[in-house]
């Protein structure tokens, strides 16, 4: 993954840090870097992804397990066609893949919002799954 990676973070400066919630349990931010990296995704996935220009998950502390996963978009159109495919993705979701059944059943509540060029996923973990996290 380095020896792939490598161009792509040598051909770009680095983006400006990311802003979390100070009480952020866990944090992820992948920069637009990220899409040159996914080389073995067909040539529609690799074209989706072109206009993602960042990508952040942060899962918060507390009873209820929530996280979020934003994705800002190089423009509001963009945001748009992605958020018509997350929401018809839900809507058939489990449907051929037993396995995405198995992983939803471990959300409680999931949220979708866009804000012009930023799609916002928000959901809460199964407070038996999140038992079992602190057990291990």
């Amino acid at each position: 993954m380095v020896a792939r990676g490598r161009p792509t973070w040598r051909a770009r400066p680095s983006p400006p840090l990311p802003t979390f919630e100070p009480d952020a349990l866990f944090a992820i931010y992948a920069g637009p870097g990220i899409v040159n990296i996914a080389r073995t995704k067909t040539q529609q996935e690799r074209a989706r992804l072109a206009s993602v220009e960042a990508v952040s998950f942060v899962m918060r502390p507390g009873q209820t397990g929530e996280f979020i996963l934003r994705a800002k978009y190089t423009n509001a159109d963009a945001a748009k066609a992605s958020e018509g495919e997350v929401k018809d993705a839900m809507q058939n979701v489990g449907k051929a893949d037993p396995l995405v059944m198995v992983i939803l059943a471990a959300l409680v509540s999931v949220d979708l919002d866009r804000d012009d060029d930023v799609l916002t996923l928000k959901a809460t973990l199964h407070r038996a799954l999140l038992d079992r996290l602190a057990r291990e």
